[in-house]
Formats: structure tokens, C-alpha cells, sequence
């Protein structure tokens, strides 16, 4: 997985050429998989001194059993995967370090506000524009929140208009994880409940920090359940391929599956 961090304003993206002087109130983070070397951590670091350039500091870990311990990594003992009746698959995992090595140079960085982006995203038309309108309705509603989601997909039909808004809801239960913006109090909510210690995949680990999981038994296992999130509506981030598709590939689901894991309970499962 890739991260990519930094003060810099804003990266360029091809797609939807994103010029960095368009969105100038928070930094950005893009999670990615680079294809040869799955199953490993790619860092990448953007200085902000080098005008906009890349500078790539290599990170590597492979995911290994003495790697994850090393991070004292715990899997929740309640979870299998609500389709797949599995365990967590290594690209779950790297994928949760991802966001979770984020999250913590949110906090580390002191950045007061930040996007994360996922490498398979497509930017809908006017990307930039409606972003910036997002943000301006949000500051003129003066609205208290964690994170809001860009990109997503939607688990439940009907969710309520934020009062007042055009462009936001209230965010239900949702998988994905494709585009958010992220506050320093939303990373430090998601780093307080200490989630390497009862790992879940990073899409239901949020919807449980929002308190709008179904599953109850994996809400126990967090005490805290007080993230502010909401969701652009309608969405400005999807997936450039979808299941089935020509050129689909998921590094998350078509990995190697866990078969021997530490449980938060402390005991082995098979």
C-alpha cells in the first residue's frame, strides 16, 4: 500500500487535472497499491519545500506474522466477512495500515484538515469546484465534524439531508473507502479505540465509530462511538473499474486470506 503525505496543497491528478493551487485549506493523502510490490507498505513522502516535486522515502515491510506482531496486531475474534464468511485477507490488512499510518501523521503533523484518496478513484466533472463548495456550505452551516465521505458505497437507501444543506447527508452504513476529508479530532477519534488491537476491515471499522454498524457484537469491542461523519451528496469519487469489469482488480479481496491470527481475546485461531 502507498502512502502519500505531505503540507502540500494538492497533487495534480490526471484524471481530472486537479491543480495544487485549486484546493489550498488541506493537505492530501493517497493510498495505493503499487503493482509489484503487493503485500508490502510504500511511504511516500511530498515536501513542500520542493514546489510541488515527489520525493520518494522508501518504507518496505513485507506482512508477515513478525511484522504484524511488531505492530501488535490483533484480529477482532467475532469477525468473518459478511459475504465471504472469511478472515481478514493480507490486502484488508495493508490496506487498513494505510489509513491507519495516516491518521497518524494527521495527528503527528498537527494537519487541521485533510483528503484521503484511494489510487482507483475517478473524479467526477468539476471535481475541484464542488469540493470548494462543499467546504463552503459545511463553513456557512457551521457544522461539527469528523469526516466526510467523498466516495462510498451506500448500503441503505434513504439518508437524511443535513438541515439546511444542498450538498451533505447524514451517512449511514456505507462500505468503501474511497475518498473522505479527515479532521485532526476524526484521526485522533480513530486512533483512540486502538483498532490494531481488534482488526476489522478500515470500511466496517468506521461505520462502527459512527454508530450506524448492524452488527452489535462488533460495536462491544469499541466503548466510543461519537465520530461526526457525513457524506457529499451526491458523490464526487467512484471506483474507475466495478466487479466484473475489464481491468477490475481488487488487492484487498483477491489476496491471500489469514490463516493463523492473534485474536484480541489472545488466543489462536485457525
Amino acid at each position: 500500500m502507498t502512502l502519500l503525505c505531505g503540507r502540500q496543497n494538492f497533487l495534480g491528478f490526471k484524471q481530472a487535472s486537479v491543480k495544487k493551487r485549486e484546493i489550498s485549506k488541506f493537505a492530501c493523502f493517497q493510498v495505493s497499491v503499487p503493482g509489484d510490490k503487493k503485500g508490502k507498505i510504500h511511504i511516500v513522502n511530498v515536501d513542500p519545500k520542493d514546489s510541488g516535486t515527489v520525493r520518494e522515502k522508501w518504507e518496505v515491510r513485507s506482512l508477515t506474522d513478525e511484522s504484524m506482531k511488531e505492530l501488535g496486531i490483533e484480529f477482532m475474534p467475532d469477525y468473518k466477512d459478511p459475504y465471504h464468511k472469511r478472515a481478514m485477507t493480507h490486502g484488508e490488512i495493508g490496506c487498513f495500515l494505510s489509513h491507519y499510518f495516516i491518521w497518524e501523521k494527521v495527528v503527528q503533523n498537527d494537519e487541521k484538515v485533510v483528503m484521503v484518496l484511494e489510487d482507483d478513484v475517478r473524479f467526477e466533472p468539476y471535481f475541484r469546484h464542488k469540493v470548494n463548495a462543499l467546504l463552503k456550505e459545511v463553513d456557512t452551516l457551521k457544522l461539527s465534524w469528523d469526516l466526510i465521505y467523498l466516495g462510498r458505497k451506500r448500503l441503505v437507501e434513504k439518508e437524511d439531508w443535513v438541515e439546511g444543506a444542498k450538498s451533505l447527508v447524514h451517512v449511514a452504513y456505507s462500505y468503501w473507502t474511497l475518498g473522505y476529508m479527515l479532521t485532526n479530532e476524526g484521526a485522533r477519534k480513530l486512533l483512540e479505540q486502538k483498532p490494531l488491537k481488534k482488526l476489522i476491515p478500515v470500511d466496517e471499522y468506521i461505520p462502527i465509530l459512527f454508530d450506524k454498524h448492524p452488527e452489535e457484537k462488533w460495536k462491544q469491542y469499541f466503548e466510543k462511538r461519537n465520530l461526526l461523519a457525513f457524506s457529499a451528496a451526491p458523490l464526487l469519487l467512484y471506483p474507475t473499474h466495478y466487479t466484473g469489469e475489464a481491468g477490475y482488480i481488487s488487492d484487498t479481496e483477491n489476496s491471500s486470506i489469514i490463516q493463523k491470527a492473534s485474536t484480541a481475546e489472545g488466543h489462536t485461531e485457525l
